[in-house]
């Protein structure tokens, strides 16, 4: 039986994917901000920010390294193979694994991941929202000096100048709500129960009460056309 062309070229294209994705996670591990930061532009940026970024493009190559040889694998036999899913999650944890070893040599501890997760999502809507992009600089140049260096030198010798960026605050809270995590499970202190139709439930026997943050999050009751970026609100 003659194989279609899809089914003939694919794998082809497969380690030539497998290959491009190598060399792009190498070129970003090894180069990091610089390749897409100029000098002058680096020298604009305060350190930890000049830091974030460059880790941000370590992660990303470590990310898509990751990824070549589970690609390249597939690529042998692709009617035969689904992608087993300790291949997919050992990608991930060698992904993680090389973000920490990047954040640590440029001084930001295990907490750095949440920060940049936040940073991240964070910039991901602002690119997608710049009228909030300029509300949140314009406040940011009535707080602060336009300088990025005597802007951190304030916020050494005063900090609650934060306190004064509201609207910052907003963008914050707004992208938490959106990206929110899929639920969390706690557990209710002694003697807490729940009244429902008045049926008192009691949920202090060693319960895990699980929270469906998504669900609230998008409740139409709470946050009107849920779905939009409104920091507004």
């Amino acid at each position: 039986m003659v194989e279609s062309g899809a089914t003939q070229y694919a794998p082809i294209l497969l380690k030539g994917a497998s290959l491009w994705l190598t060399f792009l996670g190498a070129t970003s591990i090894l180069r990091g901000a610089k390749s897409i930061l100029q000098p002058s532009e680096q020298e604009l940026l305060p350190s930890k920010t000049l830091s974030l970024v460059d880790s941000q493009f370590r992660y990303l190559g470590a990310f898509l390294i990751g990824y070549a040889p589970v690609t390249w694998w597939c690529s042998n036999d692709i009617q035969a193979r689904a992608v087993p899913l300790n291949w997919i999650m050992g990608a991930l944890f060698l992904s993680g694994i090389a973000r920490l070893l990047s954040a640590n040599v440029f001084g930001w501890g295990p907490s750095w991941t949440q920060w940049a997760t936040v940073t991240e999502s964070i910039y991901m809507l602002l690119s997608k929202h710049p009228d909030v992009a300029g509300k949140m600089r314009q406040e940011h140049n009535e707080q602060f000096s336009t300088h990025s260096q005597r802007s951190m030198q304030q916020l050494v010798e005063d900090p609650m100048k934060l306190q004064g960026v509201a609207y910052t605050d907003a963008v914050i809270k707004e992208t938490l709500r959106l990206l929110t995590v899929g639920f969390g499970v706690r557990c209710a202190p002694r003697g807490l129960a729940l009244n429902y139709d008045g049926q008192k439930f009691p949920i202090d026997n060693d319960l895990a009460v699980c929270l469906n943050c998504h669900d609230l999050h998008y409740d139409e009751r709470f946050f009107p056309n849920p779905a939009s970026f409104k920091p507004d609100r």
